[in-house]
């Protein structure tokens, strides 16, 4: 089957520009546009539009609404097999989110409009569909999924990412079967509250759970990357690549952890792979969205080619065991 197959959930995204984001006051949007959200779907169309032998696989459940249609069309324009989704019955309803976009820095607030649809059903696939798996990446949504596809991909010899957004109910049962786990600063707080404002000692305790690539992303402060070689254990602080010019920061980590992902799978080492995840990211943000957006391989490379040394990500050592 696909050598990347990602699981997790996909949506509709309507996005509103405005100049400013107000409480309590009225305003015009600048420009509309609706797409495909979702962490796992973004990082997948973000390595298609890199390059890859095959396209990469979504498993996801979609509404029956027409929005699910149009979410199933946008996946397969954006380079994603889509032929494995799966479909509700006809009266649910397909995630949707609402993003406003300030124009003043470029942030974003989203509002989520909760679906009730059915977890992901594994049983028509055999353990042969996931044997040729490469990289699963998850955003462990769905919880029996994602254990039960993580296992299957480990025993075979395949790589389990996981992109931690949120800590939800129950998702300390897959941080040991991940091996890669990149988390926001709001997920790995989540995971480990006793240290919620120490990215570096969450990396350490990522790995120590036995993920050998971890993880925190800092917004425009960055990111900290840590690694695992042998008994040898080294975090890292990049500083991010400045950006002055955002216009769209929706689907920056997306992009980040897919760029990172398509590095990892060229065998570039973990700093490498963050810097490569910092200018697709930093590419990514100053056009508005996810498709257009989307940087190609040439461009990531100029950009890291053009940075000055004082604008390339320089990594410095926090700590080394």
């Amino acid at each position: 089957m696909a050598a990347i197959i990602g699981i997790g959930l996909a949506g509709k995204d309507c996005v509103v520009q405005v100049e400013a984001w107000e409480r309590d006051e009225k305003t015009t949007a600048s420009a509309y546009l609706e797409q495909v959200g979702g962490p796992v779907p973004v990082a997948l169309m973000a390595m298609a539009r890199l390059g890859l032998p095959q396209k990469p696989l979504l498993l996801s459940v979609i509404g029956g609404d027409p929005e699910g249609e149009q979410v199933s069309r946008w996946l397969g324009e954006g380079g994603i097999e889509n032929a494995f989704l799966q479909r509700s019955g006809p009266e649910t309803a397909t995630c949707k989110s609402l993003v406003i976009l300030d124009q003043r820095d470029a942030s974003r607030t989203i509002v989520a409009v909760a679906a009730h649809l059915p977890p992901l059903d594994l049983e028509p696939m055999r353990r042969s569909f996931f044997a040729a798996t490469r990289l699963l990446h998850l955003d462990g949504r769905d919880l029996p999924a994602s254990l039960g596809a993580a296992t299957i991909v480990r025993s075979a010899g395949g790589t389990v990412s996981l992109d931690l957004g949120t800590m939800r109910p129950g998702a300390e049962a897959l941080l040991p079967h991940c091996d890669i786990i990149l988390a926001s600063q709001t997920g790995a707080a989540g995971a480990f509250p006793a240290v919620s404002s120490l990215p570096q000692r969450q990396v350490e305790e990522f790995l120590k759970l036995g993920a050998t690539i971890a993880g925190v992303t800092l917004g425009k402060n960055g990111v900290v990357i840590g690694f695992r070689r042998e008994t040898r254990t080294t975090v890292r602080m990049l500083p991010a690549i400045s950006t002055p010019d955002a216009v769209d920061s929706c689907g920056a980590g997306d992009t980040f952890h897919g760029a990172f992902l398509w590095a990892y799978l060229q065998g570039r080492d973990p700093v490498r792979c963050a810097q490569f995840a910092q200018a697709a990211a930093s590419l990514r943000i100053r056009r508005l969205g996810n498709r257009a957006g989307m940087p190609a391989l040439d461009e990531v490379e100029l950009l890291l080619r053009s940075l000055s040394p004082e604008d390339a990500p320089q990594e410095s050592t926090l700590s080394t065991t």
